[in-house]
């Protein structure tokens, strides 16, 4: 996983996928759909090279099962991933002075998502700073479609202790809330 990891940061780090990454940024903005399907396929140009390698399809499916089985080695690979969404502009680079607390990860809280309810193997996990809100769990969450095309409003959050009780997005994430449901709002209850 580590190999494949350093592979991903290498391609995402080239100066030639940096640059045409920040042309798509300057002409869109970083928020646009515009820019996010040209973040996509730019990230597929490396992936699509680098996932068959490792035993995964080049195409968004073998990026969304990549995904899946990285989230299962944890903090291990914290630090890659939170560059590799650094470099694919998904999240601001990390203040250079970080405090010795922000660096063993204190306040951090594990949130595991079901976002298949036919399958409730498919989680996504993830460490976050305990100040997130519900809203923030679900940008995460979309951040990680390759397909670009998941947005928050699509969807909402339930706890697995309270599946009856709709999550509202600025409520803050807590060690009693790690373990949560994506709903699409299409079964949402009447």
């Amino acid at each position: 996983a580590v190999g494949l990891q350093w592979e991903l940061l290498e391609g995402f780090a080239a100066e030639d996928f940096q640059r045409e990454l920040l042309a798509a940024e300057k002409e869109h903005g970083r928020t646009s759909r515009h820019f996010m399907a040209r973040r996509q396929a730019l990230a597929l140009t490396v992936q699509s090279r680098v996932l068959p390698k490792y035993g995964f399809e080049g195409t968004p499916k073998g990026v969304m099962l990549m995904m899946a089985a990285m989230n299962k080695h944890g903090p291990a690979l914290q630090e890659g991933g939170q560059r590799i969404e650094e470099l694919l502009r998904h999240r601001d680079p990390a203040p250079e002075s970080t405090t010795a607390a922000e660096n063993t990860g204190a306040g951090m809280i594990t949130v595991v998502v079901q976002w298949d309810m036919r399958d409730p193997s498919k989680e996504a996990t993830m460490s976050l700073p305990g100040t997130c809100t519900m809203l923030q769990v679900k940008q995460y969450l979309c951040a990680g479609d390759p397909t670009g095309a998941s947005k928050p409003e699509h969807f909402f959050l339930v706890s697995e202790k309270a599946p009856e009780r709709i999550l509202e997005d600025g409520q803050r994430i807590s060690e009693s809330l790690g373990k949560l449901r994506l709903v699409p709002w299409s079964m949402a209850p009447q």
